[in-house]
């Protein structure tokens, strides 16, 4: 009596295989239902963003050139700002004497060809020595003077008048046109002390239409 012996390799099946084809029926049910854009939706697509860039592509300028401006603007007020302020500080000071002072204290003037009130020269005892330093002193000397000549703004120490004298800008001419200074004085009725009226007006020398004005009111500390 023979025995039959199976034949397994009949019935094998290689590990490998039977990954490949489960791996395979798990992706299609993963993505079954799941599809790309189509044509018409890439095109849409496009046309938006397309949209989108070229909107910002136009809008960048003009912020650029509106954020200039008002840098423009900040900056001009900032350097007029610093002017009037050290014109301020020199005309509160205006008359101190710590001792027996001779000479006058005060000019309010102008250059010839300039507007009235453009043009004053004021006097202080800088060193506390008890006089005001001479005009001719020009190193030492305690006369200061600010005017207005060809829309620009000077200053001048040791100058007697407001027609002669060394006079540099305050302000550089070839980037800043000033239009108006001025300075006022009054007595104020309750302190009997000075009172000051400062105007300052100028504009960019490129950017015209850039301007800034500037006043003030203030008190003197010995007038």
């Amino acid at each position: 009596m023979s025995v039959i012996k199976p034949n397994f390799a009949l019935y094998s099946f290689p590990c490998s295989e039977f990954y490949k084809r489960f791996h395979t029926i798990h992706l299609v049910k993963k993505y079954k239902g799941q599809h790309g854009f189509s044509l018409l939706e890439f095109i849409l697509a496009l046309s938006v963003g397309s949209f989108i860039m070229l909107s910002v592509a136009q809008t960048y300028p003009l912020l650029q050139r509106h954020v200039n401006v008002l840098y423009q603007n900040y900056r001009l007020e900032q350097v007029m700002g610093q002017v009037m302020f050290a014109i301020q500080k020199d005309l509160r000071r205006t008359g101190f004497c710590n001792g027996v002072c001779h000479g006058q204290a005060m000019t309010l003037a102008h250059k010839q060809g300039e507007p009235g009130d453009s043009c004053i020269i004021v006097a202080y005892d800088l060193n506390r020595n008890g006089q005001w330093e001479a005009a001719d002193h020009v190193r030492a000397s305690e006369y200061f003077g600010y005017r207005l000549h060809r829309g620009a703004l000077e200053r001048a120490r040791g100058v007697a008048n407001c027609q002669e004298g060394y006079w540099n800008n305050l302000l550089d001419p070839q980037e800043i046109v000033v239009t108006h200074f001025r300075v006022k004085r009054q007595l104020s009725v309750m302190t009997g002390k000075s009172l000051f009226l400062l105007q300052l007006a100028g504009h960019w020398k490129k950017h015209t239409a850039i301007r800034r004005q500037i006043s003030i009111v203030f008190s003197g500390y010995n007038l």
